[in-house]
């Protein structure tokens, strides 16, 4: 055995047996044993005097070695004319000329504990993991994820619960809500798949409504606020998937027809055209978001019966509607009933107040003594004007007196009187 093998041997850490090969010459002639392939053809210009370490590293030494001891394998070797160096291109099988990469670049032995009399593999063959691994660190250090893979997913067994995975759209991400999931979160009906969105950014539009129902895809399901256009010519529906989620619908749509929001199979909410509605989503159906009522949107408030209050979120009630009309309509003038005689007088519906204005009757004329002829006329009667509230009472009786009668002459008599009781 020669020393170049010796050193080779104890670069690996371990006694190759020296039964394989004699010296160098041995060894290249094994290398080239089975090298009629013509797919790989063995260029080696080896002179005596060179150490076969020149050419061949120590893992492709032993990885040789061991192999040949199976007596199943051609070795494939090429020339480095630029680096002067031999290279292992491949360990194939001689039946199926498959090659066997395992046996190739990782020997049972680098499988085994070091403690345990494995080999430790030499750190440039972990070069690609590494730089792998770092990638994939770095990438997750950026933010960013990966979307949905069939392929890995089948390779795991599905995606756990709780994972969350970009869309294809990088606009938001999908939740997975359940373990083992293979399904692929992104379809074109309204199929539960076991995710629900979470954090999307953006508005789905959909445009050319006429009549026939439309389903959302799930990509566009995603997005919080909705937007449907069309020249609607007859009712339709908008098929929503049944998730636990509220969305923002805006109805743009002309022409004849209605829109319903609605799930496959459960209830709906009516948009009306030129209006948006907020919708909630309860797993099955959907609902109408009832919000409290603001001076420009449409929503739940409550009743009050104040006259005199500054809120802006408080709707008056019928009551406090007609108060204040009628504090605001004081003094307005609904009718006007005159007597000349005794009689009963009703209000006018909707009186509150009366005036009352009542002229008695004057005293009657008389002449003067025939030393001195002349005639004086009868004083008149008095006025009286009043404000009476006519809530207080549905009816009254009016009394109105006689004026006063003509006498003798020297003689005045009294007029009448008015009552208003």
């Amino acid at each position: 055995m020669t020393d170049t093998i010796k050193h080779e041997r104890e670069a690996q850490g371990k006694t190759i047996a020296p039964h394989h090969f004699s010296n160098e010459a041995d060894l290249i002639n094994r290398i080239a044993l089975g090298m009629t392939s013509a797919k790989f053809r063995v260029h080696h210009e080896i002179g005596k005097k060179e150490a076969i370490r020149d050419y061949l590293t120590p893992e492709q030494i032993h990885c040789i070695t061991e192999l040949q001891r199976a007596n199943t394998v051609f070795i494939g070797m090429g020339w480095d004319f630029e680096q002067r160096k031999a290279t292992l291109m491949g360990i194939f099988n001689k039946n199926h000329r498959q090659p066997l990469i395992e046996e190739q670049h990782l020997p049972p032995e680098t499988m085994v504990p070091k403690v345990s009399g494995g080999i430790p593999r030499s750190g440039k063959d972990f070069n690609g993991i590494l730089n792998e691994l770092s990638a994939m660190g770095r990438w997750a250090n950026a933010g960013a994820g990966y979307p949905f893979d069939a392929a890995f997913a089948n390779a795991i067994g599905g995606y756990p619960a709780g994972a969350k995975i970009p869309n294809v759209e990088n606009s938001g991400f999908w939740l997975n809500t359940v373990d083992n999931n293979l399904d692929n979160p992104e379809v074109a009906d309204d199929r539960l798949t076991g995710r629900v969105p979470a954090e999307n950014y953006g508005i789905a539009t959909l445009s050319g409504l006429v009549k026939a129902d439309v389903t959302l895809t799930t990509l566009q399901s995603a997005k919080a606020r909705i937007v449907l256009t069309g020249e609607l010519k007859a009712n339709m529906a908008v098929i929503f998937p049944a998730w636990q989620t509220s969305w923002t619908v805006v109805n743009q749509c002309t022409g004849s027809g209605s829109l319903i929001c609605r799930t496959k199979a459960g209830a709906g909410v009516l948009v009306p055209k030129g209006e948006s509605r907020e919708i909630v989503g309860d797993g099955s159906g959907l609902v109408p978001r009832i919000v409290n009522a603001t001076t420009s949107v449409a929503g739940i408030t409550q009743l009050s019966n104040a006259t005199h209050s500054d809120s802006e979120t408080m709707a008056a009630t019928p009551k406090a509607v007609k108060a204040l009309a009628d504090t605001l309509s004081g003094g307005r003038l609904l009718n006007i009933q005159s007597f000349t005689k005794s009689g009963i007088y009703t209000p006018t519906p909707g009186t509150r107040k009366i005036r009352v204005k009542c002229w008695c009757a004057g005293g009657g004329g008389a002449g003067m003594s025939k030393q001195n002829r002349g005639s004086v006329a009868g004083a008149a009667g008095a006025y009286a004007e009043a404000l009476l509230n006519a809530t207080s009472f549905s009816s009254v009786s009016v009394e109105v007196g006689t004026g006063g009668a003509a006498s003798a002459d020297g003689v005045s008599l009294d007029g009448g009187y008015g009552i208003l009781c």
